[in-house]
């Protein structure tokens, strides 16, 4: 459920997560594979698994009290990682 205060001035839900890394920081220390994964490519992918088990209920605009689909989901990410120390 999402609630606001005030009519919505624009379609998007801004969200702040913190994620316990451990196990993903251990798997990419063991990473024998091509390529080279970073954190950002699995949190990328977490947020994408929740946004399409979510996408029904939150990827729509509410017009005369019904629902009405977007036709796209837009996802930008932003990354802080131990505030930027590496």
């Amino acid at each position: 459920m999402s609630a606001t205060w005030e009519e919505p001035k624009e379609g998007c839900i801004y969200i702040k997560n913190e994620v316990d890394c451990t196990k993903v920081n251990e798997l990419l220390k063991n990473y024998k594979g091509t390529g080279r994964p970073t954190l950002t490519h699995f949190g990328i992918k977490a947020m994408a698994q929740v946004l399409n088990v979510s996408r029904a209920s939150l990827n729509c605009k509410i017009v005369f009290g019904k629902f009405v689909p977007f036709d796209t989901v837009d996802v930008t990410c932003l990354v802080d990682i131990d505030g930027g120390k590496v």
